[in-house]
């Protein structure tokens, strides 16, 4: 790939080189999905009634205007560039089939078929530019759209489980955008409604800012101090979490000179307790890479010395700041909707 392609291809995914991770494989299962999961998408219940909460919400606003920002300027890249590179590899690029797995409004089992280009049908959108958005709209929206379809900035609908919803759900909820160079498909929160998260089935390093999402209970990961070794001179960073666990929140500090892995819980052993009936006794881990110099996540233990996985039962979920790259049999939930994706 020549540098002009390079700098297409960043524009096309707004990317920049060191903006995204390679996490590295692990095995996955297929466990039971729990009906609550389905409650913890930042409903009203979980985002109100505390100042800590209240605290919570204005950082889950805080990335979703940074995404709102993001966005506008994805758009206004060279769209037709875009498209052009899109059809030049149309015929050897996979489909996608997004399932519904729960959902209080739509029905179990239903599949939206996507193709490099957009919706293959049904569209409210009924734009073919390589971007498919999901959300929600005002009656009074959906009544001006059938006079011009054009305005319509959704192409499938998200609908709230009830009349009772708060005007941050209307809007574009999530994106999924196609990439030519790599034939594959990345999802990403755009900001309105209560959070896109993805489940856990990888090692995935934790950057500054990354919000997670374990049973009723929401993580916030961010930088501090860095400090160097004698030995070796590497630098290691000071991990600050708070954990926002419903009536209370708990700051805690990971630093890699004391304690490079924490398991997370219920459990009396673990380093850090949460006391959360949707949590796993051992629910979660998060260790110190040496060699990367880097903090990282996975969902569950290591059950035994092959390196195999004990996962939790409800999953560990990461909000999607960013352009994230869809796996095959990705599972994401997204305002009381559970999806899962397959390559075709």
């Amino acid at each position: 790939m020549n540098a002009e392609d390079q700098k297409n291809k960043d524009l096309i995914m707004g990317n920049n080189k060191n903006q995204r991770n390679k996490p590295k494989k692990i095995i996955t299962d297929n466990e039971d999905i729990n009906n609550n999961l389905l409650g913890n998408s930042l409903d009203n219940k979980n985002i109100n009634g505390n100042n800590h909460n209240k605290h919570f919400q204005n950082i889950l606003d805080s990335n979703n205007n940074k995404n709102k920002n993001n966005n506008n300027n994805i758009i206004k890249n060279d769209n037709q560039n875009y498209i052009n590179q899109i059809k030049s590899v149309y015929d050897k690029s996979p489909k996608l089939n997004i399932e519904i797995l729960n959902s209080y409004i739509i029905p179990r089992g239903f599949l939206i078929q996507i193709d490099p280009l957009g919706m293959i049908s049904n569209s409210l959108r009924n734009i073919r530019d390589g971007i498919v958005y999901f959300g929600f709209f005002s009656p009074e929206e959906e009544n001006q759209k059938e006079e011009n379809n054009n305005n319509n900035k959704i192409d499938f609908l998200i609908k709230p489980k009830d009349d009772n919803y708060e005007s941050r759900f209307i809007g574009q909820h999530f994106q999924i955008k196609f990439n030519p160079y790599d034939l594959k498909y990345y999802i990403k929160d755009l900001g309105f409604g209560y959070g896109t998260f993805a489940k856990l089935t990888k090692e995935t390093m934790i950057k500054d800012n990354y919000l997670i999402n374990i049973g009723n209970s929401y993580i916030v990961c961010s930088y501090g101090i860095e400090e160097k070794e004698d030995i070796d001179n590497k630098e290691k960073k000071i991990l600050n979490i708070k954990i926002f666990d419903n009536s209370k929140r708990n700051d805690i500090l990971c630093d890699p000179n004391n304690n490079k892995k924490y398991l997370i819980g219920r459990d009396v052993k673990c380093d850090i307790i949460i006391d959360d009936n949707l949590l796993s006794r051992i629910h979660c881990t998060i260790y110190f890479n040496d060699e990367l110099g880097s903090w990282f996540i996975y969902d569950g233990i290591i059950k035994n010395k092959n390196g195999e996985f004990k996962y939790s039962t409800n999953g560990t979920w990461l909000f999607l700041i960013e352009d994230t790259l869809i796996d095959d049999d990705m599972i994401f939930k997204a305002n009381q909707n559970l999806y899962q994706c397959k390559y075709v």
